[in-house]
């Protein structure tokens, strides 16, 4: 059976990047959400190379999240542990997106999986990527991302969840770069230059 990547091509297909309309002295404002301190200080430093003006806040669990997200000033974006997922309900999402219609959030996995992808993508992320890409592809995603598009890692979309999957990935390598080659073929202009860095 094969992997029905619809609804995450659906979601990548559909992005439509249009410029940050933020001002250039106004600062990015970035939740970094981990249970680990070592990751998020990876992550705070790897935002530096935005070359933009950062206020960066952490938190280790949703609690954390939630509390921020009823105070006044607004965030911009908020890369979110993978493994904090279970944890989280669609109506939690549902409550960020009512409160900051704006924010824009990138999930960041240990692992890449096709069915945390799409579960993500379902809650309205507007990222989904690992922690083991560079820091040049992470910026590049995350630029995409506050630029209003949806950056979905290549190899979570490919990933098999079956046996029947796991025998199709043995298939000849062509045809998984005909398969990739078509669905590159419909990414805009920018997130073709994103997963040319991969």
């Amino acid at each position: 059976m094969a992997l029905d990547v619809s609804p995450a091509l659906s979601a990548l297909m559909s992005a439509r990047p249009a410029p940050n309309d933020a001002p250039d002295d106004q600062p990015l404002r970035v939740l970094i959400v981990d249970e680990t301190a070592l990751i998020r200080a990876g992550l705070k430093t790897t935002l530096k190379l935005l070359g933009r003006s950062l206020q960066v806040e952490e938190a280790e669990c949703w609690e954390r999240v939630a509390a921020r997200c009823q105070e006044a000033s607004h965030l911009d974006l908020i890369l979110l542990d993978e493994d904090l997922l279970p944890s989280w309900s669609a109506d939690d999402f549902a409550t960020l997106r009512r409160r900051q219609p704006e924010l824009k959030i990138v999930m960041v996995s240990n692992r890449e999986s096709g069915s945390s992808m799409r579960e993500a993508l379902r809650h309205g992320v507007n990222g989904y990527l690992s922690k083991k890409v560079s820091s040049r592809l992470l910026t590049s995603a995350l630029q995409l991302v506050l630029d209003g598009g949806t950056y979905v890692s290549p190899d979570a979309i490919f990933m098999a969840e079956s046996a029947a999957d796991l025998r199709r990935a043995a298939a000849p390598a062509a045809l998984h770069v005909g398969q990739r080659n078509e669905l590159t073929s419909r990414l805009t202009a920018r997130q073709q230059e994103v997963l040319a860095q991969l």
